[in-house]
């Protein structure tokens, strides 16, 4: 199996998104819905809206404040708790996504699993590359030439 097939971004956020959908259809029985930005929107004063929103279907049904609050906060928990049962799979296509930019051949690579992939050494060999090293510090000897003066 390709890479690119066993494991895309697009699909593992896709697959993600229709379980938080279904969850959402079965507990709250079609009066709310929940919609994914897949670009970062804004309002009218520039402002960030959120990534997903929660959409009442059924207008008819009347929430009070805070029946809304514990609703968003149930929906939120659910979210993390699906994002949390798929964090491998999203991390490492997250970073197959970053990798092809540098190496887009990689996509063809016959890899049957993830764990296959895991232990793949072009593949680890690739994620080294996207580690930032951190800078050293300069040594006192090495601020432009000039010596500091004892304080």
């Amino acid at each position: 199996m390709k890479l690119h097939e066993l494991l895309d971004e697009g699909r593992v956020y896709e697959k993600v998104e229709e379980e938080i959908r279904a969850w959402m259809k079965e507990r709250f029985n079609g009066v709310y819905d929940i919609e994914f930005h897949h670009y970062p929107t804004f309002d009218e004063k520039g402002k960030r809206l959120p990534d997903c929103e929660i959409v009442q279907c059924l207008p008819v049904v009347r929430q009070s404040k805070k029946a809304a609050e514990k609703i968003v906060a149930e929906v939120n928990n659910k979210i993390d708790e699906i994002l949390q049962a798929h964090d491998e799979e999203i991390y490492l296509s997250e970073r197959l996504t970053r990798i092809y930019a540098r190496h887009p051949n990689f996509k063809n690579a016959n890899i049957g699993s993830i764990e296959e992939l895991k232990k793949n050494k072009l593949f680890l060999k690739y994620l080294n590359e996207l580690v930032i090293p951190m800078p050293k510090p300069k040594k006192e000897s090495e601020d432009n030439g000039r010596k500091r003066k004892p304080s």
